[in-house]
């Protein structure tokens, strides 16, 4: 908490955004408006939904969050995705600070100006 007894949250991009009560997680995705940074959308860290892999050697694939495995060891926890729009069942593995989740159901935010093709 800050002065006042607000809840800041500290985004990915530097920004910060004042709130009167906590009701988001470590690892949630907000949607903002810009410049208002009003929150539009909440994109949690769970399982089923859509998330792009941000780091490591498969960067720049999208996958739907399968499983979460929390490692009790220095290690990262491991996240395991199957691939977002494959009939292909095979799943990847990645580390949790490498997955920014970007949708529920499709993915809905937008990544460099790209959108992510809508596999049918």
């Amino acid at each position: 908490t800050v002065k006042g007894g607000k809840i800041q949250l500290n985004l990915h991009d530097g920004r910060n955004i004042l709130l009167e009560e906590n009701m988001y997680k470590t690892g949630d995705v907000l949607k903002i408006e810009i410049p208002s940074q009003k929150i539009i959308d909440v994109y949690e860290f769970k399982e089923g939904n859509i998330a792009m892999i941000i780091g490591g050697s498969h960067f720049g694939k999208y996958g739907i969050i399968e499983k979460y495995e929390i490692t009790r060891s220095p290690l990262p926890n491991t996240v395991y995705l199957r691939p977002y729009g494959s009939s292909d069942e095979e799943v990847f593995m990645t580390i949790k600070p490498y997955v920014f989740v970007i949708g529920k159901d499709k993915p809905e935010i937008q990544i460099s100006g790209d959108v992510i093709p809508k596999i049918e």
